[in-house]
């Protein structure tokens, strides 16, 4: 994958212990070279403003979907979102998909976006994370390395 046009951005809440996990993995991506990597916090609205400058889109959210603390997922979220993640699965008031589908009627979303999510055990107050989250961060930093790795 061209390295021009890629954009991941990580969701979360520093102080909401595992809602935080999408923040971490980014923290480890920003050394990627020409490669657009971003910070937003707990709210999803600033992707709207990111959207127009992006061919590929990769989200890393803490999700809730009833699978066990730390799976990962991967969904490719093209013409319509996987039927998992339709319900009530984010963290945030406003979930990644609710504002990619208010981006969708300003203009023309990203050509790919690719949502990890990893799933939390806990999002009370403090900031520790849950042992199986923590484990699962190296993991989706290397399946987003070799997602926007320069194929040969």
């Amino acid at each position: 994958m061209s390295s021009s046009q890629v954009c991941i951005i990580g969701l979360g809440n520093r102080f909401r212990q595992d809602d935080a996990v999408g923040l971490l993995v980014v923290e480890q991506l920003q050394h990627l070279p020409g490669i657009m990597v971003l910070s937003l916090g707990d709210d999803p609205t600033s992707i709207l403003d990111v959207c127009p400058q992006c061919e590929t889109l990769i989200l890393v959210d803490a999700v809730v979907t009833g699978a066990p603390p730390g799976t990962i997922h991967r969904w490719e979220l093209h013409a319509s979102p996987p039927r998992e993640i339709t319900a009530r699965f984010s963290t945030h008031h406003l979930s990644p998909l609710d504002i990619l589908q208010l981006a969708r009627t300003f203009g023309p979303l990203p050509d790919r976006i690719v949502l990890f999510g990893i799933e939390v055990a806990q999002t009370g107050m403090g900031e520790d994370l849950s042992p199986p989250v923590k484990h699962a961060i190296p993991q989706v930093v290397q399946d987003i390395q070799a997602l926007v790795a320069p194929q040969n």
